[in-house]
């Protein structure tokens, strides 16, 4: 029997969401040129009953080697559970996710949206039929699909009312009573399936108004650009989730889309690539080219170790050669050779490169006009480049004209200005304006940072962000990047480890608009947070105080600004400081302490080394940013 390629496009535009249906639009057109019979279940037909015949219409339809793709994009909410003392070893999990059908109401003591659950059985009477899916959720499951007023006009925020816990849980049981649900199962538990989600689960997804004047989806919108970009089907989910990743984060750092499951197949494919080599060929003396390029992740400077074909890892004893990629473009690169063991050349058909060390992203920079003195300037940066032709919106934009240089970052906000006497400004004027871009790009690099899947610490840390009235709590700031904080008010930072084993250590740091990164926490090693304890930042003995807010330095005030609190997490104590000072992070040496190292490495501008089985750190950690909007005291 032949096999089939059969796409569920989903959408549903509850409480007046406009991406969705462009979304399925934009997927449905990337899918059918693969080959995909698209079905869709969309606006008024997305109602619970809707999604849930389509999906089991679906199933239906499917043979043993049928390639099948689900797509949703909408809303997604959670409900969390109390954790109060005599809860903690009932065994109920601590957070319910759901979807949200055009349909859903909210009812006292009833459930009107999709579970988790009811997903992830249905997922697994698909995986049943054939092993060959994909799920893809442009969606969030903290209830925060939003549109960001940083990027649309007359923006609105899409908020999903709060569902109780218990109509969630009393749901679930019901449909385990009547036999609807074989087992308490989640989407991770399933093997067989890749899954691809728009965020973490404490994250808000975006939808926004790209420059076709469309209402998308972030997710959707990087991830078809980069399966259109893939010329070759041999590449993984994994090297396009990466490169998803690097362009939903120039617009939106707070966001991390992730892949999970077997993320080392190729598309829509059960074959795949069990290590992360590629294919180099010998060009040269001591240049090769790999067959690969900035698609899969290659970049300039990006170190590789070459093995013999057949080779799975890195072996010191038999490794051919290092390669140091010196020109990349979209699907192959140019690479100098350093030969080892006393060899001299590539065998006949080619060898692997696996990466070793991956460069720094550079974030983009646009030049107005082209001016060969500063470009010269951005090419000795470790941190920046010129823009691409080919490339969306810049990180930041320098322009000269009337006879002054500025910088102005994505949000249209300047954060350098300096007028000029004569033709153009001095060397050191254009390398002034080159810091500040170099310095926001080190920003950058940190609020877009995740972690390592192996080092990743799992934990029940809360934190609420909240205003300082008169001494007392005032009111809890949501950090969804929407709401606010006003110059010079005071804030406090609560933080709760629910842990009932575990000490936490957690490092505060603020991230203003201009580059600059304070901390927030004194200790250098960060806070101690045994098992249960709280810690209010900004609180005395004696009383609250709070932290006062203050605007970032040379900074207009004519708009609001972004502000981040980026916090991390760890395991262990872990001195961060030299994230505020380029002068500390310039004396130190790197360490073998993988959060300490990756972190410092991103400052210095060094590449990043990549984790294996035998150098995961024993230190875990998590980072989380939580961004608001500063608006000056004169609004």
């Amino acid at each position: 029997m032949s096999s089939t390629k059969r796409a569920l496009l989903i959408a549903s535009p509850y409480g007046d969401l406009e991406g969705p249906e462009n979304d399925v639009e934009m997927i449905s057109r990337v899918l059918q040129k693969r080959g995909f019979q698209i079905h869709q279940c969309c606006g008024s037909a997305a109602t619970r009953d809707g999604i849930r015949s389509a999906w089991h219409n679906l199933i239906s339809q499917i043979s043993l080697d049928d390639t099948v793709v689900i797509y949703y994009s909408g809303h997604g909410g959670e409900a969390l559970l109390a954790k109060s003392a005599d809860q903690r070893d009932s065994g109920q999990p601590r957070r319910l996710q759901f979807i949200v059908p055009i349909d859903f109401q909210e009812i006292p003591g009833e459930f009107h949206g999709i579970s988790e659950e009811e997903l992830s059985q249905w997922l697994l009477d698909t995986t049943d039929k054939t092993q060959n899916v994909t799920v893809i959720l442009d969606c969030c499951h903290s209830g925060r699909m939003v549109r960001d007023s940083r990027y649309v006009k007359n923006a609105r925020r899409r908020n999903l009312p709060t569902t109780l816990y218990h109509d969630i849980a009393g749901h679930i049981q019901s449909l385990q009573d009547n036999g609807w649900l074989r087992e308490r199962i989640q989407l991770g538990d399933n093997p067989h399936a890749v899954r691809i989600a728009a965020a973490a689960p404490w994250e808000s997804a975006y939808e926004y108004e790209n420059d076709l004047g469309l209402q998308l989806g972030a997710l959707t919108e990087a991830l078809v650009r980069v399966i259109e970009e893939t010329d070759d089907d041999h590449i993984s989910w994994r090297t396009v989730m990466l490169r998803v990743q690097e362009l939903v984060n120039m617009s939106f750092p707070q966001q991390h889309p992730r892949v999970e499951g077997p993320h080392t197949r190729f598309l829509f494919s059960l074959n795949g690539r069990a290590s992360t080599s590629f294919p180099i060929q010998q060009e040269g003396d001591s240049t090769a080219v790999i067959k690969a390029g900035r698609v899969a992740g290659v970049r300039e400077k990006n170190i590789y170790a070459v093995m013999p074909p057949g080779s799975e890892c890195v072996n010191p004893h038999t490794q051919i050669a290092t390669a140091i990629v010196t020109d990349a473009s979209g699907f192959d690169a140019v690479a100098a050779l350093t030969w080892r063991n006393g060899i001299s050349q590539l065998p006949d058909g080619g060898a692997l490169a696996f990466l070793v060390e991956e460069a720094l992203y550079k974030w983009p920079v646009s030049l107005t006009p082209d001016i060969a003195t500063l470009r010269k300037q951005i090419e000795q940066s470790r941190l920046i480049r010129c823009r691409y032709d080919d490339e969306g919106s810049p990180l930041v934009e320098i322009r000269q004209q009337q006879g002054k240089l500025t910088v102005t970052n994505k949000y249209g906000v300047e954060i350098f200005s300096q007028r000029f006497y004569g033709k153009e400004p001095t060397p050191s004027t254009y390398k002034a304006a080159v810091d500040v871009a170099d310095r926001v790009a080190r920003a950058q690099h940190f609020l877009v940072q995740t972690c390592d899947s192996a080092e990743h610490l799992q934990h029940d840390l809360e934190i609420k962000i909240g205003l300082v009235d008169d001494g007392h709590r005032g009111r809890i700031i949501d950090p969804t990047g929407e709401d606010s904080i006003t110059e010079n008010s005071n804030i406090f930072i609560s933080l709760k480890n629910h842990d009932d084993q575990n000490n936490l250590f957690v490092s505060v740091f603020e991230v203003e608009v201009n580059g600059q990164i304070n901390a927030v926490t004194e200790n250098p090693d960060g806070i101690d947070l045994p098992p249960g304890w709280c810690h209010t930042i900004g609180s005395t003995k004696a009383k609250l105080e709070g932290l006062k807010v203050k605007w970032p330095l040379n900074i207009s005030k004519r708009q609001a600004v972004i502000d981040t609190l980026v916090v991390v997490i760890s395991s262990r104590p872990v001195n961060l400081q030299f994230l505020i000072s380029s002068e500390i992070a310039t004396r130190r040496s790197v360490t073998t302490q993988s959060l300490e190292s990756r972190l410092l490495r991103l400052v210095q501008g060094v590449g990043r080394l990549i984790v294996t089985k035998k150098s995961i750190s024993k230190t875990r950690y998590d980072i989380v940013q939580l961004p608001f909007l500063l608006k000056p005291d004169s609004c």
